[in-house]
């Protein structure tokens, strides 16, 4: 029997961090171990989307179709582009204040190696999972039913109202750090970015709002052992799921209500914009019929499928 999906799309992000070196062997190498790292959740899907944050959308406009123009990308940590910084700036300045390089002499991204890394996503994609189609920055594409937004540590705004702009689905943030509670006598930077999982939640929801589209939920809590947030992601499962069949499903429309009883009256108009399903009308002939000259094989497919 074949096995049920768990989800319909799984979005991995990625930035271009990873990609330390951008020769087509490297490249691919990075490429096929996101594949393999994430194997284990990969495989309970229909789709897989990658979506790549390359910097923080500048590199959009300012494509002018040279293939090896460069552009500033986020290899800074804690800014996703550069930041300003005079020579008489004091070192102890905020971190997303200051150029501090993700590592040592990061290599210069052009959008031909762009354009090798989407290459060798999709190619790498097929050879781990040649039995589902993989998307790469397409999440608007991959129509989604809902999106987790894992808040792993501090981002600016501008890369999450990209998402709030483009995209139609509920949006939940998840702020889930491994500590309970920072050790302030001996924190360190990292320590502080590790558990920075809140951070930017202020900002994503405040432009979520003013974009016109509020987050539909926050789940705050603990990575391991937090019961509250396992049950918060859970439930957000479930309701992804009655979204990706409402839209997905056709309902029957039978019979006439008394004209006086407005708060029976339906509007299938109204139900397909807000579910996205298709309203059949229908009379109760049509359904008699149906039921007299029902098809038993099809019913048992439909029982069996529902059952995996």
């Amino acid at each position: 029997m074949k096995r049920a999906s768990h989800f319909h799309t799984v979005t991995l992000e990625i930035s271009l961090k990873p990609f330390r070196r951008t020769d087509e062997a490297f490249v691919r190498e990075v490429c096929a171990g996101v594949f393999e790292q994430w194997r284990p959740l990969l495989k309970a899907r229909e789709t897989i989307s990658i979506l790549i944050f390359a910097a923080d959308g500048s590199e959009i406009l300012d494509y002018s179709g040279d293939l090896d123009a460069p552009f500033e990308w986020c290899k800074y940590l804690g800014t996703a582009n550069c930041p300003s910084q005079g020579q008489d700036d004091p070192p102890w300045r905020s971190l997303h204040e200051r150029r501090v390089l993700y590592c040592e002499d990061p290599p210069v991204m052009t959008y031909r190696v762009l354009k090798r890394v989407v290459a060798a996503f999709k190619e790498e994609g097929v050879k781990a999972f040649p039995e589902v189609p993989v998307a790469v920055g397409a999440m608007k594409a991959a129509d989604l039913d809902l999106l987790f937004v894992d808040m792993v540590t501090y981002a600016t705004s501008a890369t999450f109202g990209v998402l709030v702009r483009e995209l139609t689905c509920p949006i939940v943030l998840v702020a889930l750090q491994p500590l309970s509670a920072m050790p302030y006598a001996k924190a360190t930077t990292f320590t502080q970015l590790v558990n920075d999982d809140f951070c930017a939640v202020p900002e994503f929801t405040g432009v979520a709002i003013r974009f016109g589209k509020p987050v539909a939920d926050v789940i705050i809590g603990m990575r391991g052992d937090d019961a509250s947030a396992d049950a918060g992601i859970a439930s957000w499962c479930r309701v992804a799921h009655a979204l990706h069949d409402l839209r997905r499903a056709r309902i029957g429309l039978m019979g006439h209500v008394l004209e006086a009883m407005y708060d029976m009256h339906v509007d299938p108009t109204a139900v397909t914009r807000t579910f996205g399903c298709h309203v059949a009308v229908c009379e109760p002939d049509e359904i008699l019929g149906f039921y007299e000259n029902r098809d038993e094989a099809a019913i048992a497919a439909k029982k069996c499928g529902d059952s995996e």
